[in-house]
């Protein structure tokens, strides 16, 4: 019988696989190498999302069966934290199975979006749908022109008028 997941010895067992299998302690965070998925075989990791001024939500929670993906620390700042230990597959991404990469990039969309939702205030909401917008490949700042007010504040979880202060706000401040 082996040992359990949170003992020395299990751990130390685990640590020494060669890639594959990663074990992690509740409390630290997953780091997901570019160009694999890390699938979550036991326990539950934690999604948080820190921005800029500091303030953090939980975005989701990933358990068994469920999927992680690499984040680039460019936008949305996802950072995986073991909730409880964690025990991981790493899989790569084949670089011709272009059904994974597409589930891998609307993966990392997602998240990403959750984290805009996640700003305090409606203007804080519509300076990261910019900077969400601008730095897809495909979308980019002409779909966030052709967005109604109404569009906009249903993108941003707000109502058309609180749209439309902080627009005036954002025009009056220059941002």
């Amino acid at each position: 019988m082996s040992a359990p997941l949170n003992s020395p010895a299990r751990q130390s067992d685990v640590d020494q696989l060669p890639g594959e299998r990663r074990f992690i302690s509740a409390g630290r965070p997953v780091r997901v190498p570019p160009g694999f998925v890390a699938i979550v075989e036991q326990g539950v990791v934690r999604l948080e999302v820190i921005h800029d001024d500091g303030s953090s939500a939980i975005i989701g929670f990933a358990g068994p069966g469920e999927g992680l993906v690499h984040h680039v620390d460019r936008f949305c700042h996802v950072h995986p934290v073991a909730h409880d230990d964690v025990m991981l597959e790493l899989v790569p991404i084949a670089a011709g199975d272009r059904v994974q990469a597409a589930l891998a990039a609307r993966l990392h969309a997602s998240e990403a979006w959750l984290s805009m939702l996640a700003r305090h205030g409606v203007a804080e909401r519509l300076r990261a749908l910019r900077q969400l917008l601008g730095s897809t490949p495909g979308l980019g700042l002409p779909l966030l022109r052709s967005l109604t007010r109404e569009q906009l504040a249903m993108a941003t979880l707000s109502s058309r008028a609180s749209i439309a202060r902080a627009l005036r706000a954002l025009r009056d401040s220059g941002g």
